[in-house]
């Protein structure tokens, strides 16, 4: 497979280069489609989808973002299970609350020390599912800093 790189587009958000033509919502697409071969993968998708929109909090409305950050840290924390975390998740998203910004914001630049393309890492879904728990220890860590 192409490995092909380019540290000259990136993501204003999250800070992830294209990688073999793809921005990052296209590789968290990829990761996505990997899920239906790689069942350990499969079972990191909450972890996959969190870690990917708590770097895009332009897209959400600032309580969404906030929200989703709370039960990450909870879940991260305390090992909660797929059903605990979707319980959690829709007390605040049930109903007619709105969760997407219906124009995103401006990008907000954070300086994050892990994006999805160290997950991706140019289109090698070998370990891909280890990669998205060291994301989410990442992102974990570094949630102090923006809350």
């Amino acid at each position: 497979m192409n490995k092909e790189i380019n540290y000259n587009n990136r993501c204003p958000e999250c800070g992830a280069p294209e990688a073999n033509g793809l921005d990052c919502r296209g590789q968290l697409e990829q990761i996505l489609a990997w899920e239906q071969s790689d069942p350990d993968l499969l079972g990191r998708h909450f972890w996959t989808v969190a870690c990917f929109n708590i770097q895009h909090p332009s897209s959400f409305t600032e309580e969404a973002w906030t929200g989703l950050c709370t039960v990450f840290c909870e879940a991260y924390d305390h090992q909660l299970s797929v059903f605990d975390i979707r319980r959690k998740v829709s007390t605040w998203s049930d109903g007619p609350v709105r969760i997407r910004r219906e124009v995103p914001a401006d990008p907000i630049v954070r300086d994050w020390a892990m994006a999805i393309s160290e997950v991706y890492l140019a289109g090698e879904p070998k370990g891909a599912a280890d990669r998205v728990l060291a994301w989410s220890k990442v992102i974990r860590k570094q949630l102090v800093e923006f809350l």
